[in-house]
């Protein structure tokens, strides 16, 4: 896990209080900022994840839980290493 201070800077997250609100919003903002769709950068979007994930692990276990939002799993790449093609041979 990144250290929070890091996880801070790349969501832009003040020194302060910790909202579960407060990060997504700094989350989503990062995130959609860089989508590989739309000319953004997936290593990026990799590092908003996980900071993302370090500043939710600092909140109390009450406020983690919440049933209102989505289970994101982050960025996904779909890779092509070559599988679907082999029986073609």
């Amino acid at each position: 896990m990144i250290p929070i201070a890091q996880a801070r800077q790349i969501l832009q997250v003040p020194d302060g209080e910790l909202t579960r609100a407060i990060i997504t919003e700094a989350y989503n903002r990062h995130f959609a900022a860089n989508d590989p769709d739309k000319g953004g950068s997936y290593y990026l979007q990799c590092k908003v994840y996980h900071a993302r994930e370090a500043l939710m692990s600092e909140l109390p276990d009450h406020e983690q839980d919440s049933d209102d939002e989505e289970e994101d799993d982050g960025p996904t790449k779909e890779i092509d290493d070559g599988s679907a093609h082999k029986n073609d041979r």
